[in-house]
C-alpha cells in the first residue's frame, strides 16, 4: 500500500504464535493428505481441564483496537486483582506473557529456554506459571504460560496488552466466539452440546485443527484443494505450509511480502521483514459446516524443500478473514468445529475506550499524557490539549508530555508555540521522544541555524549512544554548509544502529548536495534493492538518473523491483511517478490508474479521497485542472495538513508553478519538520524556483 496516498494506519500482519513441534516427520511426504496427521492427533487429545472453576456459562465482551480491526481482545485478571487485554489467540497452543507483565507480576521464569515457531522465524521464551488466570466469572488455577526473551507486540492501537490467552486455557471450555456480537462465549464441559453438522476439530493438546477445501478459479475450470488448518482466532490471512496441490499450486505468484510474527518489529526497518513468499487467489473457503464466499489471498510459505518446520506442525491455519461475520465454535471438549450464522449484531467495543476507563481510576504520574494520547485517537484535539497543557504547567520539562503538546501545535499550525513548548526540555529528552531533528530543522527553517546546530551538538553530547542524536546533528550540519561533517555524523548513527543501510535516503540527498550524482544513484538503488515496495526512492531515484543522463539504471532497478513483488503490490504512486519523470507515460498512467483504484477507494473521509485521487494524477502530470480543484477543496477543511500541502505543491509543479509548488512544499515540511521525503522536496523545489527566477 503506498506511503504516500493519505490512507489510514494499516492494522499490522496478524501476529501468529505457533507451540513447538510435536507431529511426526514421517509424515512430511504426506501433508496434503489428512489421514497421516489425522492418526496421530486423536491419540494426543488432551480434553478439558477439569480444574476450571466458576459458573456454567459465562459471556465476556470482546474489543478492537480500531472499527473494523482483525484482532479480538478479551479481557483478564492473571492474578493481580489487574484488568489487563490479551489476544484471543486459538492458533496459540500456550498462553504468552509478556516480559513486562511477568516482570510487574513476580514470575518466575524456567533457567531453561524453548523454541518456538511462528511465521516470521522462531521465537525463545521460558516458561512460568501463573497461579490463577480469571477470564469472565471463571478461574483457571496453575497456567503454565511461555514468557519470550526478546521484544514482542504488546499493544493494541495505544493500549498496552498482556499478551496472548491460549489453547491451554481455551480448551478447558466450549468456546463461541461471536463475531458479529463482539463477544466471547465461555460454556464449562458437559454444559452445552455441539451444533447439528458440527466438523471434527482435532486438538492435540496444543492445535485446534479442521478440515478445510479451498476453492479458486483456474485456467480450465474450478480447483479444489482439501487441506488440514488451524482454526486462528490471532491470524487475519489464510495461510498454507508445505506441500500445496498441484492444480492450486499452479496458480500461485511468487514475490517479496512483510511477514510479521510475534516478536515486535517496532523500529526494525521493513526490509528486514520482507520474505519471499506465495500467493494463491482463492474464491471460497469450505469449512466448518459452510462455504464462506469470500476473494481471498492465501499466503503461502515454508514451500521450498528444508524448510518444512511449520508444515509439520499445521499445513495451514485460517484467520479473521474467513471466520470474521460467524459465531466461530470450538467445541475442545466435544473435539467439533462449526461455523455458525449470527443471532444479533452488537456495535464494536473499542479498546481505546476501555483503557481510558482504566486510566481515569489510576494514579500515574503520567496519567494525563495517556489520556491525552488515547483522546488524540479518538480525533477529540482540543479534550487532549486540554490535558497535555495541565500535564506541561505541572512537568515543563517532562519529554513525553512536551514532545505530544508540540506536535499537537505543529498540526495546529502554531509553528512558534511548538517551538516554545520545547524551550525547557534538554537535548537529550528531545533525542528519548525522538523530536531532536524536528527541532533542529524546525530552528533552521527560522533562520536560526547557529541555534539548530548548538542542539545538535548538545543531543550528541548527552545521549552519545543514541542514533537519533547524530541524525539531528547531521540535519544541523547540512543547515550549516558542513556537508562532510553530516555525512560523518549520518554513519555514525549507523554505526550505532548496527544498520550499514541505515538512512540511504538521507545520505542520497547529501550525495546530490555535494555534486556526487553516481553516490546518490548508488545509495538509492540500494534502497530499492531492500525494499522492491518502491516507497520513497522512486521519487528521487528517477529524477537524479535523468538528470545525470543514466535513466537505464533506474529502469532496469525499477524493472527488477518489480519483478520481486506479488502483482498489484508496491508503492504504485511512488512508481508511477518514477515512470513519468523516465518518459515512460503510458505505463505510469496505468499504474497511477491502478493505484487510484486499490488505495483511494479504501479511504472514507471525502476529504483524504479527494486528496489521494488529486495525488495519483498529480505524479503523473494528468487531469491537472481536477487535481487542482480536488486538493484546493480538500484544503478547505484542512488548510495546516503537510500531506495535503505536500500533494498541493506536486499538483502546483506539475502545472509549471514552480513559486507556488515550492512555497506548499515549505510550509508541508513546517509542519512535519523530521521527514527526510518532504524536507527533500521542499529543498529541491526552492532550488527549482530560484533557478527559474534567475532565468532571463
Amino acid at each position: 500500500m503506498s506511503s504516500r496516498a493519505r490512507l489510514p494506519v494499516a492494522p499490522p500482519t496478524s501476529p501468529r504464535y505457533v507451540p513447538g513441534v510435536r507431529t511426526s516427520p514421517t509424515c512430511l511426504a504426506v501433508l496434503t493428505g489428512l489421514s497421516c496427521l489425522i492418526g496421530l492427533l486423536l491419540p494426543l487429545s488432551a480434553g478439558a481441564d477439569d480444574r476450571v472453576r466458576g459458573p456454567r456459562h459465562d459471556t465476556i465482551p470482546l474489543y478492537k483496537a480500531w472499527p473494523g480491526g482483525d484482532k479480538l481482545y478479551v479481557e483478564v485478571d492473571l492474578g493481580d486483582g489487574q484488568p489487563r487485554l490479551m489476544l484471543l489467540d486459538s492458533g496459540a497452543g500456550v498462553t504468552l506473557v509478556s516480559p513486562e507483565v511477568a516482570d510487574a507480576l513476580g514470575l518466575q521464569r524456567s533457567v531453561d529456554t524453548e523454541t518456538f515457531l511462528q511465521v516470521s522465524g522462531t521465537l525463545e521464551a521460558r516458561k512460568a506459571v501463573v497461579p490463577e488466570v480469571r477470564v469472565g466469572g471463571f478461574r483457571v488455577p496453575n497456567v503454565v504460560v511461555a514468557v519470550p526473551e526478546q521484544p514482542v507486540h504488546d499493544t493494541a492501537g495505544l493500549v498496552p496488552t498482556a499478551g496472548l490467552l491460549g489453547n491451554n486455557v481455551l480448551s478447558g471450555f466450549h468456546v463461541v466466539v461471536d463475531y458479529p456480537a463482539n463477544r466471547l462465549e465461555l460454556h464449562r464441559k458437559g454444559t452445552r452440546s455441539p451444533p447439528e453438522g458440527a466438523a471434527p476439530l482435532y486438538f492435540d493438546g496444543q492445535h485446534a485443527m479442521t478440515g478445510a477445501i479451498l476453492h479458486a478459479d483456474g485456467p480450465d475450470g474450478p480447483v479444489a484443494e482439501q487441506v488440514l488448518v488451524d482454526v486462528d482466532t490471532g491470524a487475519r490471512d489464510v495461510w498454507l505450509f508445505g506441500e500445496v496441490g498441484g492444480e492450486l499450486a499452479a496458480l500461485a505468484t511468487e514475490g517479496l511480502a512483510p511477514v510479521v510474527g510475534v516478536s515486535s518489529s517496532e523500529g526494525m526497518p521493513l526490509h528486514t521483514l520482507l520474505r519471499t513468499t506465495r500467493r494463491v487467489p482463492l474464491r471460497a473457503v469450505e469449512v466448518g459446516g459452510v462455504t464462506v464466499e469470500r476473494a481471498l489471498d492465501a499466503t503461502w510459505t515454508e514451500y521450498q524443500p528444508g524448510s518444512m518446520a511449520l508444515a509439520v506442525s499445521t499445513p495451514g491455519l485460517i484467520g479473521h478473514d474467513v471466520l470474521d461475520g460467524y459465531r466461530a465454535v470450538l467445541d475442545y471438549p466435544a473435539q467439533r468445529f462449526a461455523l455458525l450464522p449470527p443471532r444479533r449484531t452488537r456495535p464494536e467495543r473499542d479498546a481505546h475506550r476501555w483503557y481510558l476507563r482504566q486510566l481515569r481510576h489510576g494514579s500515574s504520574p503520567d496519567k494525563l499524557v495517556r489520556i491525552a494520547e488515547l483522546r488524540l485517537w479518538q480525533g477529540d484535539d482540543e479534550g487532549a490539549r486540554r490535558d497535555l497543557e495541565r500535564h506541561h504547567a505541572r512537568h515543563p520539562a517532562e519529554p513525553e508530555g512536551a514532545v505530544l503538546l508540540a506536535r499537537l501545535d505543529r498540526l495546529d499550525g502554531d509553528l512558534d508555540g511548538a517551538l516554545a513548548v520545547l524551550a525547557d526540555v534538554p537535548a537529550a529528552g528531545l533525542v528519548e521522544r525522538g523530536e531532536a531533528a524536528a527541532v533542529v530543522n524546525s530552528r533552521a527553517m527560522r533562520g536560526d541555524v547557529a541555534g539548530a546546530l548548538a542542539l545538535g551538538e548538545a543531543a550528541t553530547a548527552e545521549a552519545p549512544e543514541e542514533p537519533h542524536a547524530w541524525i539531528a546533528l547531521s540535519d544541523a550540519r547540512r543547515w550549516a554548509g558542513d556537508l562532510t561533517g553530516a555525512r560523518d555524523a549520518l554513519l555514525q548513527a549507523n554505526r550505532l544502529a548496527e544498520s550499514p543501510d541505515g538512512n540511504l535516503l538521507r545520505r542520497a540527498w547529501l550525495a546530490t548536495l555535494e555534486g556526487d550524482d553516481l553516490g546518490a544513484l548508488t545509495h538509492l538503488s540500494r534502497g530499492l534493492e531492500l525494499d522492491p515496495s518502491g516507497t520513497l526512492v522512486p521519487w528521487f531515484y528517477s529524477r537524479v538518473a535523468v538528470h545525470t543522463g543514466r535513466p537505464e539504471l533506474a529502469i532496469a532497478d525499477l524493472d527488477a523491483a518489480a519483478a520481486r513483488l506479488h502483482p498489484g503490490q508496491g508503492s504504485l504512486d511512488f512508481m508511477a511517478a518514477a515512470w513519468h519523470q523516465l518518459g515512460h507515460q503510458e505505463r505510469a498512467e496505468a499504474l497511477a490508474k491502478q493505484g487510484e483504484d486499490r488505495d483511494c477507494t479504501q479511504v472514507e473521509d471525502p476529504s483524504r479521497q479527494a486528496n489521494c485521487r488529486a495525488w495519483y494524477r498529480g505524479v503523473v502530470g494528468v487531469d491537472l485542472d481536477r487535481a487542482l480543484a480536488e486538493i484546493e477543496e480538500a484544503m478547505q477543511g484542512k488548510p495546516d495538513s503537510s500531506e495535503f500541502l505536500d500533494t498541493y505543491g506536486v499538483v502546483l509543479e506539475a502545472r509549471g508553478d514552480l513559486p507556488g509548488a515550492a512555497e506548499a512544499a515549505r510550509r508541508a515540511v513546517a509542519l512535519n519538520p523530521d521527514d527526510v521525503y518532504l524536507l527533500w522536496q521542499a529543498d529541491r523545489l526552492a532550488r527549482a524556483a530560484g533557478e527559474a527566477r534567475r532565468e532571463p
